[in-house]
């Protein structure tokens, strides 16, 4: 304990330090003891980059604002003006194509917290994944409630991203790493919203880095304050535009970038060293065997059934899946995935038996596999750090690209500060005119209803970050 306190401090000082520099060394920066805040006022032309392609700037926007807020973004869009009856059309037609659209996606019940499909559909076909967060952390909150009321772990449904950090009951763990991937999401989200910005004509006063000591945390765009605020007024879709861009353009990279890192490393990396790889592999191990069985499989306080319990035993190794050889642990997975069911040919003690298993929900039959070490080989000096390497790359991308959709997906969230609050305002408020309140009150009280729904569903979902019952 002396030794993490000590660590800890350690740590402390040198952020102190570095941001002590920056205060001193840096030009207008702003600093909170560990934390600073450096801004640049210079003119860049890459903000002016999409200034003279309006229309696919405002197509691509749209699509994310339709994204984010689903048939209340149409209606708002394009459909204002249109007799009631049209609208309504429109509307209803708009919510059963989006949630068709999640339907796809979502095609069954999540089997740990259970979501009903059609309530799923709806929420994101009237709301988008504004309308999806909300219902899920509804869902979610109900779900902890019960578990914790039953003396059960539940896992928080809301939780701080703190790369490196593994948090008491939160379901993901992001490595350390994962901070430059941050860096980069944020950069990308910010930067979207000074090529509107400058799109539109207005100034864009100053852009900049938030750093925690010498290390990027944020990025930053920051417009001229009364004229965005003349922008909302007279001219609220472009308004609109420019706060959609920012989770906009994460959701794309994550899209785009899937298709092309998947291409790169199916076209390039894949034809090129795999099949070198997997044959040195091939021969560093012995085969698969069984190194745990569960009694039952607990995910986030619900349990379901192990049909391996009681029929399979630690150190059984695997030789088949359906007849197909399990050499080495990707043979095994890819041999077991998505089936309904299957039968593995065991061998226990010198002898061979087949056993046939129907996974539960979660595809799973309650056993933990590993490779047999071969100690008869030794691979050559340069494949364990090209592995190592390959490795960091894959897991530094896919980070990379969840990341990209997780800030996209909170940025909808319909409260201040993320953009997706003031959206939110702009979207509302026109369907509470019958309350007689002006344009600003009206705003107003959207953001404070939607406000006290999302902080009642925070403190519900954030509790299994305080609570964990033995």
């Amino acid at each position: 304990m002396v030794e993490l306190f000590g660590w800890i401090a350690l740590i402390l000082v040198v952020l102190a330090g570095a941001t002590f520099f920056i205060k001193k060394y840096v030009k207008g920066a702003q600093t909170w003891i560990i934390v600073s805040m450096v801004r640049f006022t210079k003119p860049l032309k890459i903000f002016d980059l999409f200034v003279k392609h309006p229309k696919w700037v405002n197509a691509l926007t749209d699509i994310g604002l339709v994204l984010g807020f689903g048939a209340v973004a149409i209606d708002y869009l394009w459909m204002q003006k249109r007799p009631i009856i049209q609208r309504l059309i429109v509307f209803i037609a708009s919510v059963a194509v989006l949630g068709f659209f999640t339907s796809l996606i979502f095609p069954t019940e999540n089997p740990i917290i259970p979501i009903p499909p059609l309530i799923t559909h709806l929420f994101f076909g009237v709301f988008g994944m504004a309308g999806l967060i909300l219902v899920s952390l509804f869902y979610s909150g109900l779900d902890i409630i019960t578990k914790l009321s039953a003396g059960k772990n539940a896992c928080a449904g809301v939780a701080p991203v703190i790369p490196g950090v593994d948090l008491p009951n939160s379901p993901i763990s992001v490595p350390l790493h994962a901070w430059l991937s941050f860096v980069i999401i944020l950069i990308i989200h910010e930067a979207s919203h000074g090529f509107v910005i400058r799109k539109l004509g207005m100034t864009l006063k100053s852009y900049g880095l938030l750093l925690l000591g010498f290390l990027p945390i944020g990025a930053f765009v920051e417009p001229d304050e009364k004229q965005l605020k003349q922008l909302e007024k007279k001219q609220p879709k472009e308004a609109l535009r420019m706060y959609a861009a920012g989770p906009a353009s994460n959701f794309y990279f994550f899209v785009l970038g899937g298709i092309v890192f998947a291409a790169l490393g199916g076209l390039l990396i894949g034809p090129a060293l795999m099949p070198l790889l997997t044959n040195i592999h091939l021969q560093t191990v012995n085969g698969v065997e069984i190194s745990e069985v569960q009694e039952k499989i607990d995910i986030c306080g619900t349990e379901f059934e192990a049909p391996a319990h009681g029929v399979l035993q630690p150190g059984d190794q695997i030789l088949s899946v359906d007849g197909n050889p399990t050499h080495m642990l990707s043979d095994y997975s890819l041999a077991v995935r998505e089936k309904e069911n299957y039968t593995l040919t065991i061998m226990r003690n010198g002898e061979t038996q087949d056993y046939s298993f129907e996974p539960n929900e979660l595809g799973r039959i309650g056993i933990t596999v590993r490779e047999i070490p071969n100690p008869d080989y030794i691979p050559p000096f340069w494949y364990e750090p090209l592995r190592t390497v390959l490795g960091f790359i894959a897991g530094f991308l896919g980070w990379l690209l969840l990341l990209n959709f997780l800030v996209a997906t909170a940025n909808y969230i319909p409260v201040d500060p993320f953009d997706g609050g003031k959206m939110a305002k702009i979207l509302v408020a026109p369907y509470l005119g019958f309350m007689g309140l002006s344009e600003e009150d009206t705003k107003m009280l959207v953001g404070k209803l939607f406000g006290l729904i999302f902080l009642v569903l925070v403190i519900i979902n954030a509790a299994p970050l305080l609570i964990v019952n033995p």
